[in-house]
């Protein structure tokens, strides 16, 4: 697939900015990629925070605040991924991982 492009800064920005912003950007690509895989992988319709949970486990392979903070990336993107058309909003439903209400996410098919 191409690559998600999302704008991080503006044409006023100093040249610091933008670099800063290429940097971010292919960060970004990564966690777009990450969360619309591990979505595509799910058999039914998944919450961002069950998405970002299956991609980043807890299991001791990491610092637990880092595997957090990671989660955290990832499930961020679930709005950006649905702004291009890639996943879509499928229903409301008690969450897995946190027992809110929240909304389900599916791989649009192409």
């Amino acid at each position: 697939g191409q690559p998600i492009e999302t704008k991080l800064s503006r044409n006023s920005d100093p040249l610091t900015g933008h670099k800063a912003a290429v940097k971010t950007q292919k960060k970004l690509v990564g966690l777009h990629k990450t969360f619309f895989e591990t979505l595509a992988n799910c058999e039914s319709p998944a919450t961002a925070q069950e998405v970002a949970a299956d991609a980043v486990p807890i299991d001791g392979s990491m610092p637990v605040q880092s595997a957090i903070s990671k989660r955290e990336s990832i499930r961020k993107r679930a709005k950006e991924l649905v702004d291009r058309g890639l996943i879509r909003e499928v229903f409301s439903r008690t969450c897995l991982v946190t027992g809110n209400d929240s909304m389900t996410y599916e791989v649009v098919i192409q």
